[in-house]
């Protein structure tokens, strides 16, 4: 077994080379088909559109939704954006562009700091580590803050761990750089959370007095210059309506009550851990054998900090009411380091692990290949019916990406008796090619379940030319605001979408198909332009015109006769293509 790797004195080219390294894996895990899925529901439609509306309008300061006033997240995402826009064009890939990016600076800071606490192959092990997880490159494809804040928790993090262990204050100015873009990219959980990480840490060190130094003042001073002038020109902007609705519904409110249904008991998260660092979930004895016994090639006080950075926000969002997955991501980075700590301190010999328990650990991944297989067959319907499942056809398709693990954990059960860094090194390339598989599928076959952008595709191509009113009853995604490009008028009624569509405008309405079928007897004018499944209600979902609309939808005699491609249930879905039909 290799001595402990040194933490200093290593040629610059190793150091160049190990973060292009880094680099590449991003780009494996994040890039591939990153704009290939139509947007998802609620969150990327609701984030999206906002940007789109704050673009067209030239406001980059109040944020809206449906051209209404949107109190749910400070405005970092949406700026971040719309510059993507300029970049990439307006879509998919500039909606997600910012979260992949943000998922690359905390890679980076993820190695750094591995590297610095147990050496070259801690550094790369844990980037591996993390960059494999399935919640973190989830939150890197996805359009919402999370992956943002996760980045910006990290990097304030960062300052402190690779500040002058003797007391020196100045990490105090990044860090209040990085903390306050965290304040206006999610609000105030961007200096709460890291702020009560390097508290912990520090009364944990019995260090606190040094938080009281020249740079303190400074450091606030930033933070008020980076954070506060957005939120006061917003209040200002909006009578101290956005203020109101977004620190009392969407911060006291989330955390006293759950918000959306979206509730859980106190170990709500312990499942959503074990799934999100999959397959690494399956090494924690390691982890914590190291926390129990050390090693020699770690730094104490790093562990310690580690520790702290996993915990609080764990503890934190467990005590709140609202609950979701993706709530604890800013933990995922300290997990993958203690993981990927504990593997390396295992294969370097400075912590004992019993044969059996590692052993199991590898066919513990293979079964979960197993698993995976079986899940893709299911979903889509190759293994027949399921009670009142309905299958999604097409998805069985990419069954195979579970082999992956079945033969990265036979390549790594032969190996590890001889060398357990070549047991590791198959265990990562398995899980960074499992990982890189599922990103270059992305979704993509859900695209034909999902019925926001084939029903906005179905409106005439210069219908923003045009007075047209577009409405939704008894049916509503926010992505139909950003495939439409227009405002969407929700109905209350039956009677309110029958006056909707009786009205002398061009009048188009998404409606579900039983809604549909009940009003179509007190609307014989009007026509159905379109119909489409909708996975999310699991119902189809109708476009249809009212007669003014249906006069903008003739086509001159010399056009090529044309269809909107729809698909009415997924069991009828086999033809489609994954692209979508538009």
């Amino acid at each position: 077994m290799s001595n402990p790797e040194p933490h200093t004195n290593q040629p610059s080219s190793t150091r160049w080379l190990e973060l292009v390294v880094v680099v590449a894996l991003w780009a494996l895990v994040a890039l591939p088909y990153l704009g290939g899925a139509h947007l998802w529901d609620i969150d990327e439609g609701n984030n999206t559109e906002a940007s789109r509306e704050m673009s067209a309008s030239n406001n980059w300061v109040v944020p809206t939704f449906n051209y209404g006033l949107r109190v749910d997240k400070p405005a970092l995402l949406n700026w971040l954006q719309i510059m993507a826009t300029h970049i990439v064009g307006n879509g998919e890939l500039a909606a997600r562009l910012p979260s992949a990016l943000a998922a690359l600076i905390t890679l980076v800071a993820t190695w750094f700091l591995g590297r610095t606490w147990l050496g070259r192959s801690g550094g790369l092990m844990a980037a591996t580590v993390l960059a494999t997880s399935p919640l973190f490159i989830a939150s890197a494809r996805f359009a919402n803050p999370d992956s943002l804040l996760t980045a910006l928790v990290t990097a304030t993090v960062a300052c402190h761990a690779l500040a002058n262990r003797g007391g020196g204050g100045s990490w105090m100015i990044p860090a209040a750089l990085f903390s306050g873009l965290a304040m206006l990219g999610k609000g105030p959980v961007g200096l709460a959370l890291p702020g009560a990480i390097v508290v912990a840490h520090l009364a944990w060190e019995q260090r606190l007095y040094t938080l009281w130094n020249r740079w303190l003042g400074a450091g606030i001073a930033l933070w008020l210059a980076v954070a506060a002038p957005w939120y006061l020109w917003v209040g200002a902007e909006t009578k101290y309506a956005w203020l109101r609705g977004f620190f009392f519904e969407h911060n006291v409110g989330r955390f006293t009550s759950p918000m959306e249904g979206h509730g859980g008991p106190f170990w709500y998260y312990l499942p959503v851990l074990l799934a999100g660092l999959f397959p690494w979930t399956f090494f924690l004895l390691p982890a914590g054998n190291l926390l129990v016994r050390g090693a020699a090639s770690a730094r104490p006080d790093l562990t310690r900090l580690f520790i702290c950075w996993f915990v609080i926000p764990v503890g934190l969002f467990s005590i709140s009411s609202t609950k979701l997955p993706n709530y604890v991501l800013p933990c995922y980075p300290a997990a993958a380091l203690l993981l990927a700590g504990g593997l390396i301190a295992w294969a370097r010999g400075e912590i004992k692990i019993s044969n059996k328990w590692m052993a199991s650990g590898f066919v513990g991944v293979a079964l979960t290949g197993l698993t995976v297989i079986a899940g893709f067959l299911i979903a889509g319907g190759t293994l027949g019916p399921i009670g009142k499942f309905k299958p999604f056809p097409g998805i069985e398709q990419w069954a195979w990406v579970g082999l992956a693990p079945i033969l990265g954990a036979i390549i790594a059960l032969w190996t590890w008796r001889k060398s357990r860094n070549n047991a590791l090194l198959a265990l990562g390339f398995t899980a960074t090619l499992f990982t890189g598989l599922l990103g270059a599928w992305n979704g993509r076959t859900f695209n034909r379940y999902k019925a926001a952008e084939a029903l906005a595709g179905a409106l005439p191509a210069d219908h923003l030319k045009h007075e047209v009113r577009l409405g939704a009853y008894d049916w509503f995604q926010p992505s139909l605001v950003f495939y439409a490009q227009r405002r969407v008028d929700r109905l209350g009624g039956s009677t309110e979408a029958r006056l909707f569509l009786e009205q002398p405008l061009p009048a188009y309405l998404a409606i579900s198909a039983r809604a549909w079928d009940e009003l179509r007897p007190s609307v014989p004018r009007a026509q159905e332009m379109a119909r489409r499944y909708d996975m999310y209600r699991r119902t189809d979902v109708v476009l249809v015109a009212n007669p003014a609309a249906q006069q903008l939808n003739q086509r001159p005699e010399n056009a090529d006769a044309g269809t909107v491609s729809t698909v009415a249930t997924p069991g009828l879905a086999a033809a489609s293509n994954d692209s979508g039909t538009r």
